[in-house]
C-alpha cells in the first residue's frame, strides 16, 4: 500500500484467518560512482529484500544520486549496473546502513603469452581465479586474452601436458599483460 513497506508471512494455513501488518516505509539514499569517485548517471539500482520476492528499482541521477522508497526494516541486497561497467552489489542489514557510495568498476582485460622455453606454448590451458570467480581459456597459438574481469588480485595458472606455471596477477590497469 502507498506509504507502507511490503510485508510477508510464511507458513500460513489455508482457510484460517490471518493478519498481515504493513510496516512503515523506509527510504535509502546513496550515490553510484566509478572507481575515481565520478558520478555514474543512469545506473540501474535494485534493492531486493531478503525475505520478500519483490524488489524496488530506480536509476541514478546526473550526479549519481539515488533514492529508493517503500523499503521495510528487513535485510536487503543492493545491486547496481550501468553500460560500460561491471555490476556491483552488497548485502545491507538495514536500509539505513546504505554506504555513502556504491562503486561500479570498469572491466579489466588480461592478455599475455605462455612460453615453453622460448617458443609459444601452443594449446596451453589457462585458469584464472579469485575468491569465487574463475575463468578458463586455451592459448591456442600461445597467446591469450580474457576480458570482463573485476579489478583486484587474481591467481593465474597454465598447463601443457605435465608442465605448468603459475603466478599472481594484480588487475588495476584497463589492460594487464603477463608472460608465463
Amino acid at each position: 500500500a502507498p506509504g507502507y513497506a511490503a510485508a510477508v508471512r510464511l507458513g500460513l494455513e489455508p482457510g484460517a484467518d490471518h493478519e498481515l501488518v504493513l510496516g512503515p516505509s523506509r527510504g535509502l539514499e546513496t550515490r553510484v560512482v566509478d572507481e575515481q569517485g565520478r558520478p555514474v548517471p543512469g545506473a540501474l539500482v535494485t534493492a531486493v529484500p531478503v525475505a520478500l520476492a519483490r524488489f524496488v528499482e530506480t536509476t541514478s541521477a546526473a550526479d549519481g544520486s539515488i533514492r529508493l522508497e517503500g523499503l521495510g526494516d528487513a535485510p536487503l541486497y543492493l545491486a547496481a549496473s550501468a553500460p560500460g561497467f561491471l555490476p556491483a552489489g552488497l548485502p545491507l542489514l538495514h536500509p539505513a546502513n546504505a554506504p555513502a557510495r556504491l562503486v561500479l568498476p570498469r572491466p579489466r582485460t588480461l592478455e599475455g603469452v605462455v612460453r615453453e622455453g622460448s617458443s609459444p606454448a601452443r594449446g596451453a590451458a589457462l585458469r584464472l581465479y579469485a575468491e569465487h570467480l574463475a575463468h578458463t581459456a586455451v592459448a591456442a597459438d600461445g597467446t591469450f586474452r580474457i576480458e570482463g574481469l573485476y579489478p583486484g588480485e587474481w591467481s593465474l595458472s597454465a598447463s601443457l601436458g605435465r608442465r605448468s606455471a603459475s603466478g599472481e596477477v594484480q588487475l588495476d590497469a584497463p589492460v594487464t599483460r603477463v608472460e608465463l
